[in-house]
């Protein structure tokens, strides 16, 4: 039997509250299901992209300590980046993508770390595990339905302020999409980081440099590492790094908001659509 966390969430204040874990059994799940409340949002989606986001849950955990090693920081406002994001998608373009996000924070567990640098609690290894095997359901679904299909893993960064990072282990978590479509998805006009550039964005590595190697700092963590093409329950996979201005504020995240979503749709159009 697999464990299934079972959450009561408490309100504290107005603007925060905590969870407690309880385990209960449940059988073996083969698909992926909608969740809402609680830990985890899931969203099934009806298109090829997955958005995860690790890092930018508020919750507090009773009855589980901090954890003393580790990056414990937020990535600020990520969470509600992507709820943005997802309406915009719903109300703009009439489709949903697949999410697999954290609402608890950071302080307590790292998804996007393997296990042994993830948590100090035994008591999270039931919600880390199905973290990650949401991500593995929702390849899945999309390599049967789709064929093909991009993760998305949203960070954020405060190195470069007004700078997005792309992260793809130097293509190797795209390297379907690179072979299917050929390198133009990642240099020149017509790649990702061009979309951005469109919208007046500055990115590393920018869509004219055709030489150098992403930032070591930023070139793709464990969820594209874990989740990327490279692996069984693989799809293509590239990590954004998105700088401190473009999330900070609700003005300038809604006009991010905005932006993302037709960059993000455009690359969709343009490489994940069959061809006629």
């Amino acid at each position: 039997m697999n464990k299934k966390i079972l959450i009561l969430i408490v309100f504290l204040t107005s603007c925060r509250s905590s969870i407690f874990l309880a385990a209960e059994d449940s059988g073996p799940k083969n698909t992926i299901e909608d969740r809402v409340g609680g830990p985890l949002w899931i969203q099934r989606g009806d298109m090829p992209f997955i958005i995860t986001v690790p890092h930018g849950g508020p919750l507090t955990v009773n009855g589980v300590e901090i954890r003393k090693k580790g990056t414990i920081i937020t990535d600020i406002r990520t969470l509600e980046l992507v709820e943005l994001l997802n309406d915009l998608f719903i109300k703009i373009f009439s489709r949903k993508p697949y999410i697999v996000a954290s609402r608890i924070s950071r302080k307590y567990i790292d998804f996007n770390r393997s296990r042994e640098c993830a948590l100090e609690d035994p008591q999270l290894n039931t919600l880390y595990d199905e973290y990650h095997a949401s991500i593995e359901r929702a390849g899945d679904e999309i390599r049967r339905n789709f064929s093909c299909g991009l993760l998305i893993d949203i960070h954020g960064q405060s190195a470069e302020r007004s700078a997005i990072f792309l992260g793809t282990n130097d293509t190797v978590t795209i390297e379907q999409l690179t072979k299917r479509r050929g390198n133009e998805v990642w240099k020149g006009d017509q790649s990702l980081a061009a979309l951005f550039e469109k919208y007046g964005y500055t990115t590393f590595p920018s869509s004219d440099d055709l030489t150098s190697k992403e930032d070591e700092r930023y070139n793709g963590g464990y969820t594209v590492q874990r989740h990327g093409i490279n692996n069984p329950h693989g799809i293509d996979a590239i990590q954004l790094e998105i700088g401190l201005k473009y999330r900070y504020t609700v003005e300038e995240r809604e006009k991010f908001g905005q932006d993302l979503a037709q960059v993000l749709m455009h690359y969709y159009e343009l490489y994940f659509l069959p061809k006629l």
